[in-house]
C-alpha cells in the first residue's frame, strides 16, 4: 500500500467513499477487516484512501449483498478489476447472480399466485399457513414452499418450539445445507465420498435437531422436501438428489 504526505488526486477519504456508496464508515472498516476492500493507499497521517476503483469493487460487494449472499461467499466471487476482461467478468458474474434472483422471485411469485387460486376455490384460508410462508419468505427460507404440503401437527410443533430467532437462526443452517448440497452436486462430489458422508452426517444431524429426534415429524418433513422437489427450481433438484443418496449411503 503506497503512503502519500498529502491526498493525492484521484485519491478520497474513507469518509466520502462511504458517502458516495450509502454505506458506514464501520461497514467499511470491517469490509477491510474481512479481507474484502482493502484501501489503495494510506496518508502519512493514517488516514484510508480509496479510488474510483475501489468505489466499483464496493459496488460489488453491495450488489451481491443485496442479493443475499454472505460475506465469505462475495469474498469467493468478487472479481478484481485491473483490465476490461476483468470488468466484463464482474459484469458476467452480476448477471449471472442477478437471474438467479429473478428468478428466485419468479418462483416466489408464482406460488403466491398459485396460493391465491388454492384460496379463491375453496373458498378458505389457513391464515396460519398463508402467514408462516410469508414470515419464511421474508426470512428468504429457500424451502417456505414445503409448508405447504406439511401437516397441521407438524406445523404445530415446529411454530410452538421456535421463536422468530430460533427459526431465523434454523433457516439460515438449512439454506447453507441446502446452497452446500447444490455445490457438491455441481462439482461432481460422490455421496459416498468423505466429503459426501461428512456432509450427510452433519444434515442428519440438523434434521434431528430441527425436529427433537421426533422421527416421525422427521418422515413427515422428509416427505414435504420430496415433493417440494418436484418444482422447476433446477438448484432444489440437485440438492436433493445429492442429499438423497449420500443419506442412504449413511444410514446403511
Amino acid at each position: 500500500m503506497e503512503k502519500y504526505r498529502a491526498i493525492a488526486e484521484g485519491y478520497m477519504r474513507i469518509g466520502e467513499l462511504a458517502k458516495k456508496a450509502n454505506v458506514s464508515v464501520n461497514t467499511l472498516r470491517h469490509y477491510d477487516k474481512e479481507g474484502l476492500l482493502s484501501p489503495s493507499a494510506e496518508s502519512e497521517g493514517g488516514y484510508r484512501l480509496y479510488t474510483d476503483k475501489d468505489l466499483a469493487m464496493l459496488m460489488q460487494i453491495l450488489t451481491m449483498k443485496a442479493l443475499g449472499f454472505t460475506l465469505g461467499e462475495i469474498k469467493k466471487r468478487i472479481v478484481v478489476m485491473d483490465t476490461a476482461a476483468d470488468v466484463v467478468d464482474a459484469l458476467t458474474e452480476h448477471a449471472t447472480n442477478i437471474r438467479g434472483e429473478v428468478k428466485r422471485l419468479t418462483e416466489s411469485l408464482n406460488a403466491m399466485e398459485a396460493l391465491k387460486a388454492e384460496i379463491l376455490q375453496m373458498n378458505r384460508v389457513d391464515f396460519k399457513k398463508f402467514a408462516y410462508i410469508l414470515a419464511n419468505l421474508q426470512m428468504k427460507n429457500k424451502l417456505y414452499w414445503m409448508l405447504k404440503h406439511i401437516d397441521d401437527d407438524v406445523l404445530d410443533n415446529l411454530t410452538g418450539r421456535m421463536d422468530v430467532e430460533a427459526a431465523t437462526k434454523a433457516i439460515g443452517v438449512t439454506n447453507r445445507l441446502i446452497s452446500e448440497a447444490v455445490k457438491h452436486h455441481k462439482n461432481g462430489t460422490p455421496p459416498g465420498s468423505e466429503k459426501g458422508q461428512e456432509f450427510a452426517k452433519r444434515y442428519w444431524e440438523s434434521l434431528l435437531l430441527l425436529v427433537d429426534g421426533d422421527v416421525d415429524m422427521l418422515q413427515k418433513l422428509g416427505d414435504a422436501f420430496d415433493k417440494n422437489a418436484t418444482n422447476d427450481n433446477e438448484n432444489m433438484k440437485q440438492a436433493h438428489e445429492f442429499i438423497g443418496a449420500a443419506l442412504e449411503i449413511y444410514h446403511h
